[in-house]
């Protein structure tokens, strides 16, 4: 699922907590050698700050990735708790 998809069911559910796992798998990415999967296709358009209009660059590691996705949280007044998950990340139950 791309973040922009990912962004429209949050804001309709509206959970306690977000956490993103494979972001952008869906989309493609310039220079990635897995562009040709079946479940990649263009961006319909860049994920833009919804008041300036201007793109969000492109992430390419987790501390990319959280950091756009707090940048987002707060660009779209979500109010929740966005984690980008990594290796070794261990949620509490009780939390969820």
């Amino acid at each position: 699922m791309s973040l922009q998809n990912a962004l429209e069911y949050i804001k309709e559910w509206r959970p306690k907590r977000v956490y993103l796992i494979h972001i952008s798998d869906q989309d493609r990415v310039l220079g990635d050698p897995w562009n040709e999967l079946p479940k990649k296709y263009p961006a319909k358009a860049p994920l833009a700050h919804p008041l300036t209009g201007q793109p969000y660059p492109v992430p390419h590691c987790q501390s990319e990735w959280q950091s756009l996705a707090d940048d987002i949280s707060q660009d779209f007044n979500l109010g929740i708790p966005v984690t980008v998950t990594y290796d070794g990340l261990t949620v509490d139950s009780v939390t969820i």
